[in-house]
């Protein structure tokens, strides 16, 4: 399965740059795969901008595909799964896109920069939850495609820790509803790529610092106590984790959320591991009845026809 998560994207001149340097950086890249541009893809992204004057504003949105911990996918299989994604969804039609395929601690995952401005109309990029979703029904249709396991897109609210539990003021309904995506529904979507990219609660802040987040407050412990609250900043605005999600409300809820990660990729991987193993043995029966003696064959034919008769008899 692969899950896919808006991540926003940077409004300083230079956000591009450091953020198309970070995910084509040659120690984090196996893949890299451009869409309407050159190497010098930076420089692409920016001439657009200069050609069509649009300079100020939002510069780039940045998209995360990532793929469960399943054995049958590997970085060039996930790579060309996120190619086909960008090829066949109608919003990045004539924007430029790079996309770089890495793999941190076997977990898979293709970061897209699309430009915010195209290249044949000067339009400004556009992507709402409409649109977010209608690019993660399509990433599902591409994996069933592939043999792989699809996400239920339809099975959202529900207030167990394993399912998704986020917590929406009216205001961000509001905005939702007229296709804006609030700074909170960003933010949620970057606390849940850290977290399914991360081990332990370490990882996890490690993760949010690559996504300019902070934790405030709310981690200290004091023997057997832990605060019942956790503040995160991100945009230079602050917000505890129980207006955005239950999995976020303290220092205990992240910790069972990074528990039930692990688990469900365990679980996974199990299950993968039987799938394999019954292919195997499929393909073993196959390749021995391939290879058996012309004799053993007659011998099978032979009692399949006296077995028919006996049948024939009996009535």
């Amino acid at each position: 399965m692969a899950v896919i998560k808006a991540l926003g994207g940077g409004k300083s001149r230079g956000s591009t740059n450091n953020s198309l340097d970070y995910i084509t950086d040659k120690e984090k890249a196996d893949l890299i795969y451009t869409k309407d541009c050159s190497e010098d893809f930076k420089k692409d992204f920016q001439d657009t901008k200069e050609i069509w004057d649009k300079t100020e504003g939002r510069q780039y949105y940045h998209i995360v595909q990532s793929f469960e911990k399943e054995n049958y996918v590997n970085l060039e299989k996930a790579h060309e799964i996120g190619q086909k994604f960008i090829s066949d969804n109608e919003k990045f039609k004539d924007f430029q896109v790079v996309m770089a395929t890495h793999q941190d601690k076997d977990h898979i995952h293709n970061h897209i920069i699309i430009n915010s401005v195209s290249m044949e109309t000067g339009l400004k990029f556009e992507f709402n939850p409409k649109d977010l979703l209608k690019s993660k029904e399509l990433s599902n249709e591409i994996c069933k495609e592939y043999g792989f396991m699809e996400i239920d897109l339809k099975n959202k609210n529900t207030k167990n820790l394993q399912e998704n539990t986020e917590r929406y003021s009216l205001t961000e309904k509001a905005l939702i509803e007229k296709n804006v995506i609030p700074w909170k529904e960003e933010l949620r979507q970057k606390l849940d790529f850290c977290l399914s990219n991360s081990q332990n609660f370490d990882e996890f802040k490690e993760n949010l610092k690559k996504e300019k987040i902070e934790i405030s407050r709310g981690t200290e412990r004091k023997g057997d106590k832990i605060p019942k609250s956790i503040t995160f900043v991100f945009q230079e605005k602050k917000v505890r984790g129980n207006k955005l999600d239950t999995r976020y409300e303290n220092l205990s809820s992240i910790e069972k959320s990074l528990e039930i990660e692990k688990s469900k990729i365990s679980l996974q991987t199990l299950v993968n591991q039987n799938k394999n193993q019954e292919n195997q043995t499929n393909k073993l029966n196959e390749l021995l009845n391939t290879y058996k003696k012309p004799e053993e064959k007659k011998l099978e034919r032979t009692k399949t026809q006296q077995n028919t008769k006996s049948k024939g008899f009996s009535r």
